[in-house]
């Protein structure tokens, strides 16, 4: 699930935002803001949610997908206006249930009203269904506060702000949240009739650029003379080939993520065996006297980072000779042979060939006494090819 909605989740409250404006290609999804929302209810460790609002407005259809789902939350979810919330902003802080608004926000209703130059050029379907869009806005708004519709429909008409304390009575919102601050004086600094702050605010009503129902027919490649359920048609099969576009995309982006956590596990596997096996190699090394054992830890580490070279390189070195050690009884000191610096009735170890060059009667009387143990020692210094 695509949580990109929710900013924080701490002792069981998840804080979810709608910031900036609402619908269109880059605003708040409705639709997958009330997914997450959906989502949120079959989690055990959410007991609340928390919607904070900052916007000037958008798309009525995708603020209608969000109300919706606020308001049909199982679980305690609350609406707070951090700092602006306009047109179809406000109709997603009106969903709470409870509402609340930061001291020095700003709450603004109107009507998706029309310049009667851009009203000439629409298609009377498109007039009519803004019209019931200003009924519907007008009926949420009389539900969730104190007045009349009578009233709801000349603020709207009007395009009317509320400050926070106004706000809480006219009954739009339930609490006023303290920030001690005194946003005050800036905000009545502010001329919400200028041209400039119009144009920001006023990008709610979408009207400056709704196109004529001729251009999203040309647009669409159909005949002009198609019904407004044909071109409805044609839109929601270029949404839904969207939709189906980014699910079989999610599906193989988690398929090659499946496939790469599998090679992974693999991969590691593959390692510990191979690591074992050049520790079982290094050991082997050291017993035939190759290595002498304090290399084990530096010679383990070049045999794992690459086992054939450490495997030639062994087989480059020739197995040392066994040594006579702790064999041979030459009764006392009296007999120590030269060479062979024999120390307490026993010979120091030497490899066969030095006792050979340098005390061969040690070898000889080794012979008479103990044939076997000459037979074994000879093989060792002279092994067969």
């Amino acid at each position: 699930m695509n949580l990109q909605y929710v900013e924080n989740f701490a002792d069981g409250k998840v804080v979810l935002l709608v910031y900036g404006a609402i619908g269109g290609d880059e605003g708040v999804n409705g639709a997958r803001f009330a997914e997450v929302i959906n989502y949120l209810q079959h989690e055990p460790a959410v007991h609340e949610i928390e919607v904070r609002i900052n916007s000037h407005g958008g798309v009525v259809l995708d603020a209608l997908n969000i109300f919706n789902a606020i308001r049909g939350s199982k679980k305690p979810c609350n609406t707070v206006i951090d700092g602006i919330a306009a047109s179809s902003g406000g109709l997603v802080a009106m969903a709470g249930h409870k509402r609340m608004i930061n001291d020095f926000g700003r709450l603004m209703v109107h009507a998706p009203q029309l310049s009667d130059k851009v009203r000439v050029d629409l298609d009377e379907n498109v007039i009519k269904m803004l019209d019931q869009f200003q009924d519907l806005i007008a009926d949420l708004l009389t539900a969730n506060s104190r007045h009349e519709k009578a009233q709801i429909n000349a603020m709207i008409s009007a395009e009317t702000w509320f400050t926070a304390d106004q706000a809480l009575a006219d009954g739009f919102v339930d609490e006023v949240l303290n920030t001690d601050r005194d946003f005050t004086e800036i905000f009545n600094e502010l001329d919400l009739a200028n041209a400039d702050l119009a144009l920001v605010v006023n990008q709610i009503s979408n009207h400056k650029n709704v196109p004529k129902m001729e251009t999203i027919k040309n647009t669409l490649g159909l005949d002009s003379s198609v019904s407004e359920q044909v071109v409805n048609t044609a839109i929601s099969k270029i949404v839904n080939a969207k939709d189906d576009a980014e699910k079989a995309l999610l599906k193989e982006q988690n398929a090659h993520k499946a496939t790469k956590d599998a090679l992974d596990v693999a991969n590691v596997a593959t390692k510990e065996v191979n690591d074992a096996a050049a520790t079982a190699y290094v050991e082997n090394a050291i017993k035939d006297g190759k290595f002498k054992p304090e290399q084990k830890e530096i010679l383990t580490a070049q045999a794992i980072e690459n086992l054939g070279d450490f495997k030639a390189i062994c087989k480059s070195i020739a197995t040392p000779a066994k040594r006579i050690t702790d064999t041979i009884d030459t009764e006392g000191d009296a007999k120590k042979a030269k060479a062979g610096e024999v120390v307490n009735g026993k010979l120091d170890g030497k490899t066969f060939r030095e006792i050979e060059k340098d005390a061969p009667q040690v070898l000889a009387q080794l012979l008479v006494n103990e044939p076997t143990k000459h037979a074994e020692l000879y093989a060792a210094q002279y092994p067969k090819a």
